[in-house]
Formats: structure tokens, sequence, C-alpha cells
């Protein structure tokens, strides 16, 4: 899966956004720069990435006061196992 694949996943609707969080695990510079997508959007996300990413991602939505932020992070979570688990069982 590429970063952009994940994030058409993860945002049906067509936002294309990373949080700082994914940023970092993508190694994408944050704040985002114009541009930032068209650079980097069709970076592999390796298995173990995707693996490391979701436990973040699931910690910050246990965290999280905030109910849209804590779907969002399970939905990306989500998102991440079920590739990494496709990869591996290739």
């Amino acid at each position: 899966m590429t970063i952009f694949e994940y994030l058409q996943e993860k945002y049906p609707k067509g936002q294309m956004v990373l949080t700082s969080l994914e940023a970092k695990a993508f190694g994408v510079r944050y704040p985002l720069q114009p541009g930032w997508l068209k650079d980097v959007g069709h970076v592999y996300i390796a298995p173990q990435t995707a693996k490391d990413l979701a436990k973040k991602l699931v910690t910050k939505a246990m965290k999280t006061q905030s109910d849209s932020k804590a779907e969002y992070c399970a939905r990306g979570a989500a998102i991440l196992i079920r590739a990494a688990a496709q990869e591996i069982s290739r």
C-alpha cells in the first residue's frame, strides 16, 4: 500500500492530510508543505512501518478526548493492520 492509497481509504471523501504522527512514521516533513502528496504519495508503506504506526494510532485513539480524532485514528490503524497482514500473507 502506498501513502496515497492509505489516504484514499482513510478519507473516502477526498481529504488528503497526514497527522504529525503519520508524517513522522512515513518520513514526511511536517507541517505539510505544498506539493507534499505529489512528492511522497507513491511511497510504499512497509508492513513493519504499518504495524508500528497502527499501534501508535490505537494508543492515540484511546487517549484523545475528541470522538472524531479517535475515529480517524482507529480507521487508520485498521487500514494499516489489514494492509500489513495482506503483504505478509503474500
